[in-house]
């Protein structure tokens, strides 16, 4: 019975020490690749890349991981001991791929944001992986003219695999404005799929994605006033680096419009965003700059 649990207890920790979380980057010769399916070959563990090409996956020693979007080429890399962080470069030649090794690391963006309409300031943090567990992503924005005018917004990000060619990204939010004595809070939950309109053997794969939404509005701050609205919402990288998102809700006696767009220089760690807001008598455009923070733990990298 002790040598069987001996046995036991060995194999316990020799598969915990194998296994371990897996993260790094998926680009093609143009850039990042936003929603690239990443995947255990043999497993339905998988996830999908973020807004800038990253990902995060526990996998062990011995595995195979599948990198793959709709119109490139599968690449496949055996996870070893060494190996804890890797880049990939999806594109035509499946021969080449370049992969970069590294210890792991947490990736966040941090916008400072101007209102134009009501004159505030605030900081918006958008984290990618590494803070939260079972690869949950997360983002907190909040503004102010450090009067009345207060904006809070908290977001949770998430991402599930259904097969290897099928998966849907979730997104849930809890917003509070009080504007002028203009003051609601809307509690939303987005589940967005991508979709491939690219032309056959085309240079460029610019996926477009499908957001639908429901949600509860809580308006004027009073609980006799909840309600519950539904809506769509689009997003695509309309050219190199710049996206644009909008969404469209119908509540009981409004209509919510959202835009946003977002652009990133090539291969750069700066960002700038525009944003506009219509919600009954509030109206918002704020403009914000930022930078991509990438938290690395005893940096060791290479080129195979």
């Amino acid at each position: 019975m002790k040598q069987t649990l001996l046995i036991f207890l060995l194999f316990y920790c020799t598969v915990n020490i194998a296994q371990r979380t897996i993260t790094g980057n998926v680009s093609d010769v143009d850039g990042p690749l936003y929603g690239a399916t990443v995947w255990v070959k043999g497993t339905d563990n998988g996830t999908v890349t973020d807004f800038d090409g990253n990902f995060s996956i526990v996998a062990n020693d011995g595995d195979i991981l599948v990198f793959s979007n709709v119109s490139y080429n599968k690449k496949e890399v055996i996870v070893i001991e060494s190996k804890n962080i890797i880049e990939v470069i999806l594109e035509n030649d499946p021969n080449e791929v370049i992969i970069i090794l590294r210890h792991p690391y947490s990736t966040n963006r941090i916008n400072n944001i101007y209102g134009v309409n009501y004159q505030t300031i605030g900081l918006e943090l958008d984290n990618y992986e590494g803070l939260l567990p079972f690869q949950f992503s997360f983002g907190l924005r909040y503004v102010t003219d450090f009067n009345r005018n207060t904006e809070f917004q908290y977001n949770l990000y998430h991402s599930v695999i259904f097969s290897n060619d099928f998966h849907l990204n979730f997104k849930a939010s809890a917003e509070g404005r009080d504007f002028n004595n203009f003051q609601f809070h809307s509690y939303k939950l987005e589940t967005s799929k991508s979709l491939d309109f690219s032309q056959p053997n085309s240079k460029y794969h610019r996926n477009l994605f499908l957001n639908l939404i429901v949600g509860v509005l809580n308006f004027d701050g009073t609980t006799s006033e909840n309600e519950f609205g539904y809506g769509v919402g689009l997003s695509r990288e309309i050219f190199n680096n710049f996206y644009l998102q909008t969404s469209f809700i119908n509540w009981k006696q409004f209509n919510e419009f959202n835009t946003k767009a977002f652009y990133k220089w090539n291969w750069s760690k700066w960002n700038i965003t525009a944003s506009y807001k219509h919600l009954s008598n509030y109206k918002e455009f704020q403009i914000g700059i930022g930078y991509r923070i990438d938290l690395y733990n005893k940096l060791n990298t290479k080129t195979l």
